[in-house]
């Protein structure tokens, strides 16, 4: 059964099962309800092994059944399906059973905890001042850049009305310099509960998803901590599959204290540690977007090609060491000791080096091929990659949506796609007339080929996941993947493995070295497309286009199955839609506790406001509004509109302006501030928004309403919330209206009421305040404005308690429908002058999924 071949296995029936069932479940908006007495069932800790005992009994039936192999097939991707379904109910009820509840959000626990993991992170800035000083902020938020702070992964041991027995908390502790505790040593400490929310977009991304799939119940920040010492009748569960595990993360733990310290102060530590150990929190973000514009992500980590290759030089050295002694190879042969010694090293690294989805497909696979050549049984190449498939989905039911899964084992299958059943090119087959050196060459050909076919194989994947595609990354991993794969890979896994610093250096300043090939490709504008979001059936079309373009010679005629391939794949630049003439769409972007605002007419696309920076790889322009500019398409801002200096509106100013092409920079600072200078520096026209006349774009119109009174500030940082750019958008026809306040006060109101006729600030749409700040919105703003629609942009949970409750009864006493992002994410609105009544979608009403419920509690003692 278990190494037929690929064609009669039925492992490829359970793969398609059991993702089909992983699919199926995670578009739930919601659990089903079960009776309590089956949900107790079903968290029971030997019911999945059970379950999984019953279904496995029931496949090896059918398999000793003469059935034919249709029928076979249907029954085994039925048990699939309902194992699958199994398995991802009880990991979702696990999920939402142990999660913080909104309730304890921010209350103070003192339990007993016990840390099992610990990751590195890039420290963040320290709280900033309200104003954002642009560059200067961003300068000292960089000197941050090369120290690390540990986040701690503490599991809770008792029962407590916030907080499930068992559920695992992310927890801040401070610096490396600050006293860390020891993985599985009992900890009695006071942890700050944060319950688990995250922004919500209306596609793309959902952070919600990964951090529940994660196991992280909720976040923290740990007070106070000192060693538990159990009494006598206290006992702690600890059995021999626990102290392995925990000596494993010991040593991964001392191995990235060690790097830190051989490394420390190097441009390339982060790196080193993503190679060495897999953790790529070290890693700053500018790094991150150079090697995905590249197009050589995926070999700054933990790959199966690292594994692979540490796997069979020691099963090769091993082998080697066995034949030294024939009594030895007389009771077990050599070849199986050395393919067993390398799957057990590739385990044994894969579990230090954090037991990734990458690292888990390739442990699988070679034990899969070591147990088909023992048994000296001829299998196919796609057999191991079914029964990886098979076990990752076992242990992580919702996997198959993660980046590493679909990347990791769509390379492979790509390659055996491509590879298996065909004959190898030689280059003596290549025919090769002329220059010499282009006969020297020859050897390169299957290399190049292979890169080029993932290349092609990868191509959609990597356009829904990522919204680009990186146009150079053919001849960039011609140069890379042999490079890192024979040099800097080999020099990292040695220091780090032996513990010498001269190797880790030089594998060090080998990642420098090749860093300078990778700017050079950065600093090319045609080097990385992006990719807008498209429907699904240009996906599926691209995906035929791809397959077509990898089909063997024979099945089409080579010549127009290309480029009929190579037409389909082309569909993938099909150009985002647009408004028509005369209409104008926004996008609310959820950017937390902060404001980001998209205008788009027929050609035109104005921003106001860029959100939030809270830290170090934290600012709303990098993870919020560049991946809305990928997913639309969008490269070039007509106009960047920064309502003021604060900021929750100014923080992503300096990300937009370096990334995006802006036509002009409108503002309400001066130009002596570091983002007015900034765009001056980048020949940005600055202009003062209170300055600013009306326009139309697309029959759109556009009108500053203009503070006639505003005073000049002596200090070019200070922020003044009653100085912010207002403005309103409406159709031609006064049909629909939009009207933008930033974060004026009731001072600011007043003020433009009274230098404003009030049919000059009426609008459908008003964009709340000063996020519901209880010094704005008053009754006369209100009355005057009569909006319809009211959009509140702010956190969930803020500190500062917007929208304040008064706030929100004079809207609701108006019957004014107030939009909060904090709840419901991000909001789209289009606004069509033959249409009375606005178009409108949500992120939660568009993507509501299971793991986006808040309302789940901890069951009380």
């Amino acid at each position: 059964m278990a190494v037929r071949d690929g064609r009669t296995s039925p492992w490829p029936w359970w793969g398609f099962g059991l993702a089909w069932a992983s699919l199926g479940f995670q578009s739930l908006a919601a659990l089903p309800i079960l009776p309590s007495g089956m949900s107790a069932l079903l968290l029971h800790p030997l019911f999945p092994w059970v379950f999984l005992c019953v279904i496995g009994l029931c496949s090896v039936m059918v398999l000793h059944r003469s059935w034919p192999i249709a029928w076979q097939a249907v029954v085994h991707v039925l048990l699939a399906v309902v194992l699958g379904i199994g398995f991802c109910w009880v990991s979702a009820l696990q999920g939402l059973v142990q999660r913080v509840p909104v309730f304890c959000h921010n209350q103070t626990l003192t339990t007993t905890w016990v840390p099992i993991e610990r990751e590195l992170r890039l420290a963040q800035a320290p709280q900033q001042s309200k104003s954002f000083n642009g560059m200067a902020d961003q300068a000292a938020m960089n000197t941050f850049t090369s120290a690390a702070e540990y986040i701690w992964h503490l599991k809770h041991l008792q029962v407590h009305p916030c907080l499930a027995q068992g559920s695992v908390v992310a927890v801040r502790l401070g610096s490396a310099n600050a006293p860390q505790p020891q993985i599985g040593q009992p900890l009695q400490a006071t942890v700050q509960l944060r319950s688990p929310r995250a922004t919500l977009p209306l596609q793309g991304f959902d952070a919600n998803r990964a951090l529940f799939m994660s196991g992280v119940a909720g976040w923290g920040s740990m007070l106070a901590w000192q060693v538990y010492v159990p009494s006598e009748s206290t006992i702690f569960a600890n059995t021999w599959v626990h102290s392995l595990t925990n000596a494993l993360k010991q040593q991964r733990m001392r191995m990235a204290d060690w790097l830190m310290y051989s490394l420390n102060q190097h441009p390339q530590q982060g790196l080193m540690m993503a190679l060495v150990l897999g953790d790529q929190g070290l890693i700053s973000a500018p790094e991150r977007a150079l090697y995905a514009d590249a197009g050589i992500a995926h070999l700054v980590a933990i790959s199966g090609l690292h594994i692979t290759m540490l796997a069979s030089l020691m099963g090769w050295l091993v082998a080697r060491l066995w034949r030294l002694s024939p009594n030895a190879c007389l009771r077990l042969p050599a070849p199986w000791v050395g393919r067993w010694a390398g799957v057990g090293f590739a385990l044994l690294y894969a579990a230090l080096a954090g037991w990734g989805i990458p690292a888990q497909r390739t442990v699988w696979m070679l034990a899969a091929w070591a147990l088909a050549h023992q048994r000296t049984v001829h299998c196919s190449p796609w057999w191991p990659w079914w029964v990886a498939w098979c076990f990752c989905l076992l242990s992580q039911p919702f996997a198959v949506l993660d980046t590493g899964f679909v990347l990791s084992f769509g390379a492979v299958a790509v390659l055996i796609f491509a590879h298996h059943g065909r004959m190898v090119l030689r280059p003596a087959q290549l025919h090769l007339v002329g220059k010499s050196w282009v006969k020297r060459l020859a050897w390169a050909y299957p290399f190049v080929y292979t890169q080029g076919v993932v290349t092609v194989g990868l191509l959609v994947p990597s356009a829904i996941l990522f919204n680009q595609v990186s146009v150079a990354s053919l001849w960039v991993n011609v140069l890379s993947i042999p490079w890192m794969s024979l040099v800097s890979t080999p020099l990292a896994l040695l220091g780090g493995l032996l513990g010498h610093h001269g190797l880790l250096h030089l594998a060090a300043h080998s990642l420098a070295l090749q860093g300078t090939w990778l700017a050079w490709v950065d600093v090319l504008a045609w080097s990385t497309w992006w990719v807008p979001m498209q429907p699904g059936w240009i996906y599926v079309l691209a995906m035929l286009g791809g397959l077509l373009c990898l089909l063997p010679r024979g099945v089409l005629p080579k010549l127009w199955g290309g480029l009929l391939g190579l037409m389909l794949m082309a569909l993938l630049a099909w150009p985002a839609p647009r408004p028509k003439p005369g209409e104008f769409w926004v996008d609310v972007l959820d950017v937390g506790q902060g404001n980001a605002l998209v205008v788009r007419t027929h050609k035109h696309t104005l921003l106001y406001d860029t959100g939030p920076a809270t830290g170090v790889n934290q600012d709303s322009g990098l993870r919020h509004i560049m991946p809305w500019m990928r997913q639309q398409g969008v490269r070039q801002l007509d106009a960047l509109w920064v309502s003021h200096a604060d900021n929750d509106h100014a923080g992503g100013a300096a990300t937009v302006l370096g990334a995006l092409k802006v036509q002009q920079f409108v503002h309400s600072m001066t130009n002596a501030h570091p983002l007015a200078a900034l765009a001056i520096r980048k020949a940005i026209p600055n202009r003062n928004c209170h300055k600013q006349a009306a326009w139309v774009w697309d029959n759109v119109v556009f009108e500053p309403i203009k503070q006639l009174t505003m005073q000049e500030s002596t200090n070019a940082h200070s922020s003044d919330n009653n100085q912010s750019c207002v403005l309103r958008i409406r159709t031609a026809g006064y049909e629909h209206s939009l009207l933008l306040a930033g974060d004026i006060e009731q001072e600011a109101e007043w003020q433009l009421l009274r230098d404003h006729p009030q049919q000059s600030l009426q609008a459908r749409v008003l964009l709340v305040p000063h996020h519901g700040s209880l010094t704005s919105s008053t009754p006369q703003w209100l009355d005057a404005v009569q909006p319809e629609l009211a959009i509140v942009q702010s956190g969930w949970k803020n500190r500062y308690g917007h929208p304040h409750p008064t706030v929100l009864t004079r809207y609701q006493r108006r019957n004014i429908a107030v939009y909060n992002t904090a709840q419901e994410g991000a909001l789209a609105l289009q606004f069509t002058p033959q249409s009375p009544q606005w178009k409108s979608i949500s992120a939660l009403q568009k993507r509501q999924r299971f793991w986006h419920a808040h309302g789940w509690a901890a069951q009380p003692p």
